[in-house]
């Protein structure tokens, strides 16, 4: 017996298996990023090795990723889940909000760091989408499917760049006292990936 179809003439799957499916392919990206991780430090590294000045910011971020790569690599990936857990939530739910009411006691300002970190994590994703959009439109379309929409930002998709360089940025600021150049660690973090 053939399963109900849609309209569009593809399988019927419930929410809470289309939800099931995409936490079960969460779970994949993770742990193949998980193991890829490694490969990724190393080949920044050799970028770095393969120069002959390097500034300051720069030696930092090499002396980082030298020293302490294993325990970049925990924080990167508890952010991760954390990360697409939260959109993956966004975007099952978002039809569903409720309504929601403003009031001027409930406003507050921005933090300006935080709205500094959205801004560059926005336009490394920007610059991340270019190499991986052809690999992932498949996977944009499933995820389109599952979801139920006929089409959603790559921004909100939780197998999107913007999940993967939150989580990276997130982990670095967990993972060092001082700071770094957020440009410079993405920059070859994103040629690497």
């Amino acid at each position: 017996m053939d399963a109900p179809r849609t309209s569009t003439g593809l399988p019927y799957v419930p929410a809470t298996q289309a939800g099931a499916l995409l936490r079960s392919g969460l779970a994949i990206a993770s742990e193949l990023m998980g193991n890829a991780f490694g490969a990724i430090g190393t080949e920044a590294l050799e970028s770095f090795a393969s120069r002959w000045y390097l500034e300051p910011k720069e030696q930092f971020v090499q002396r980082l990723l030298d020293t302490r790569l294993a325990e970049l690599k925990g924080a990167f990936m508890q952010r991760l889940r954390e990360n697409q857990d939260a959109a993956l939530a966004t975007l099952l739910n978002r039809g569903n909000a409720a309504k929601v009411d403003v009031h001027a006691e409930s406003l507050s300002l921005l933090d300006v760091v935080t709205v500094s970190s959205n801004t560059f994590v926005t336009s490394s994703a920007n610059r991340m989408r270019g190499l991986v959009e052809e690999p992932m439109r498949d996977l944009h379309l499933i995820v389109n499917f599952l979801s139920g929409r006929q089409q959603i930002r790559i921004s909100d998709d939780p197998f999107g760049p913007n999940v993967f360089m939150q989580a990276l940025l997130a982990a670095r600021r967990g993972s060092t006292s001082c700071r770094c150049s957020k440009s410079r660690w993405a920059r070859r973090s994103r040629a690497s990936m």
